[in-house]
């Protein structure tokens, strides 16, 4: 993650090379106050975005939407709070690697901006900033928020039927998140860790998986992909059987015996259903995708 550096120049504190000081504006929107705990990014986004439209010039996109007339070095202190809000640790397995890309970005168009606009200045890029990146980083973290806060598990089939069908990857990391939350956590020799879960929990990983295999056995014409799915099919079935042959004799809320070898398997076999899902979704994009010759 790109983070202004304050001692470097151009940083937070200090003006960039060929720039003049200037002391904040009164009715700044500094110190704005935290978002409370329970607030998603996207809270954060409009409560920034709100302070600043109370405190700066409006101005009307072409879009309708309006947006203030923010300094360089107002976006600069809203950029590192954006960042703050990236950082927290419920989004490091998310499967953000897209946002955290495009967030760098972000920062990167506004440390070539700091190296020619002074602090105080109008940041030249006001509706990218504001209407686009902040804003596009806000929703998908807001997104994650409302993606797992629909994993509830009030009934024993609860998690199977709150996933949804989106991305395979996504739902193994969330349903693994879910269960840090719930459950011990252990780590093997290698550092890799896992939940200790109970039986009930195994069995509706297990429900959730077979369900995206078979979509994914359905979902793509290209016999490579199907070949990748097939590929790593025999080490999850092995998993899997082990699951419902325990569920049999032991009652839901009984420790599983071999979480670590399920977790692995699951995470194996995420990979393949995710790159199925995903050449599912470009088939359905682009309707003349050829078939690949096997």
């Amino acid at each position: 993650m790109l983070f202004p550096n304050p001692a470097a120049p151009g940083g937070d504190g200090v003006a960039p090379p060929g720039a003049t000081l200037t002391p904040p504006v009164t009715g700044s929107p500094i110190g704005l106050a935290p978002a409370p705990s329970y607030a998603t990014a996207l809270d954060t986004w409009q409560a920034i975005l709100a302070a600043h439209l109370a405190a700066r010039p409006n101005v009307v996109a072409l879009t309708g939407e309006t947006y203030p007339e923010t300094t360089l070095g107002d976006v600069r202190r809203a950029a590192l709070q954006f960042s703050r809000e990236l950082c927290q640790p419920r989004y490091d397995l998310a499967n953000l690697t897209g946002t955290r890309a495009a967030w760098r970005d972000a920062l990167a168009r506004i440390q070539a901006s700091a190296a020619t606009v002074p602090w105080g200045a109008p940041y030249p890029s006001n509706p990218q900033f504001w209407l686009g990146d902040s804003r596009a980083l806000a929703q998908q973290l807001a997104g994650v928020d409302v993606r797992r806060n629909r994993l509830t598990n009030v009934r024993p089939d609860g998690l199977s039927l709150a996933v949804g069908t989106g991305d395979p990857m996504t739902t193994y990391l969330d349903l693994r998140a879910y269960f840090f939350a719930r459950r011990l956590v252990r780590v093997d020799d290698g550092g890799w860790r896992y939940p200790a879960s109970t039986v009930g929990d195994v069995v509706q990983v297990v429900r959730i998986v077979e369900g995206e295999i078979a979509t994914a056995s359905r979902a793509s014409r290209n016999p490579l992909v199907v070949e990748l799915i097939a590929g790593h099919l025999p080490r999850w079935r092995e998993a899997a059987a082990a699951v419902n042959a325990t569920a049999r004799v032991q009652p839901s809320d009984a420790p599983y015996h071999d979480s670590e070898t399920l977790w692995r398997a699951y995470r194996r076999v995420s990979i393949p259903l995710a790159v199925a899902h995903e050449a599912a979704a470009e088939e359905k994009r682009n309707p003349f995708v050829q078939r690949v010759p096997s």
